[in-house]
């Protein structure tokens, strides 16, 4: 099969290269919206005893963790004064009326110790937004920075499990493209010198952006019949990029097919020799990831985006 492959690509080779940009671009549209279509994630194993006990919790009682915090800082020093009292009232009524909230408890109105500090100039409104973690973060996305005030009364700053979760994810996500924004010229930069020819340093990043864009359209794929991570994505971009078999895969075969041109024989039968050769080694290499046996969809959806990524780039 390696050796019918390698004869068409010398024979079609114009029509292989035109295929693949084709290809690459078709790819590259799809795959471009699949970060909308995939799940934020919670750090939870499905079947634990803690998961359990939050589910008997939702389905039994419709109650659970709170998982939002409003920090609420009294302007006037103190948290039990009148002015306080009635703004912070009205501030807990405005939560209760946001969508998603289940469950409301403040300071003010529970009266208990464990919510105002020490020295009585803070205290905690908590809520409970009942969700996934995609619904909840995106909600929190607008209602965020519309609670984060500071008024004659109040000083009341935003915090909790989903919000820190989604302005962790936010900042990881802007560090994440930066990095690999500098990584792809610094990457290309050591082809060039690996290679010293800028040809074979702009086909083997080709080869690592292809597998990066037929991964995120093969995950977008997935993600309509079942749950796929966000987290699949940063690592297709990783494993494509970085230091997976985007680059590997073109360095086993460029290299080889400089080895067969070298032992001078002629273009088509390098070619040939190096499809033959590399190929093996890259196909044998590509195998199906066992998702299964992870337990945490997290776990699942990255070994789906490091399958996909195998075979975009043997590809």
């Amino acid at each position: 099969m390696l050796t019918r492959l390698g004869r068409l690509a010398v024979r079609y080779s114009r029509a292989v290269l035109v295929g693949f940009l084709l290809v690459f671009l078709g790819l590259g549209v799809y795959g471009a919206d699949a970060q909308n279509d995939l799940d934020l994630a919670r750090w939870s194993s499905p079947g634990t005893e803690s998961v359990h006990a939050v589910d008997a919790l939702r389905d039994g009682f419709r109650t659970g963790n709170p998982n939002l915090a409003l920090l609420v800082t009294a302007r006037d020093g103190d948290v039990d004064s009148a002015r306080t009292d009635g703004a912070a009232r009205e501030l807990a009524a405005e939560v209760e009326q946001l969508p998603l909230v289940t469950d409301v408890t403040s300071y003010w109105d529970a009266d208990s110790p464990a919510l105002r500090s020490e020295h009585g100039r803070r205290a905690l409104i908590l809520a409970r937004l009942d969700g996934t973690a995609t619904e909840t973060r995106q909600e929190l996305a607008t209602v965020s920075p519309r609670l984060t005030r500071t008024t004659a009364e109040l000083d009341v700053r935003v915090g909790g499990q989903e919000e820190i979760s989604r302005q962790v994810g936010e900042v990881a996500r802007a560090d994440f493209l930066r990095a690999e924004a500098f990584a792809l010229p610094v990457v290309l930069l050591l082809l060039v010198l690996l290679y010293r020819r800028t040809v074979a340093a702009l086909l083997t990043v080709a080869v690592g952006l292809f597998s990066v864009v037929g991964t995120l359209a093969g995950l977008r794929v997935i993600a309509q019949f079942t749950e796929v991570s966000t987290f699949a994505a940063n690592l297709a971009l990783v494993l494509g990029l970085g230091h997976g078999p985007g680059i590997d895969y073109s360095l086993f075969v460029i290299n080889r097919y400089r080895e067969e041109h070298g032992a001078e024989r002629g273009r088509p039968e390098a070619v040939l020799g190096a499809t033959v050769a590399a190929g093996r080694t890259v196909s044998s290499a590509v195998s199906p990831s066992r998702c299964r046996c992870a337990r945490c969809w997290c776990s699942r959806s990255s070994s789906r985006a490091r399958s996909r990524t195998r075979v975009f780039s043997s590809s």
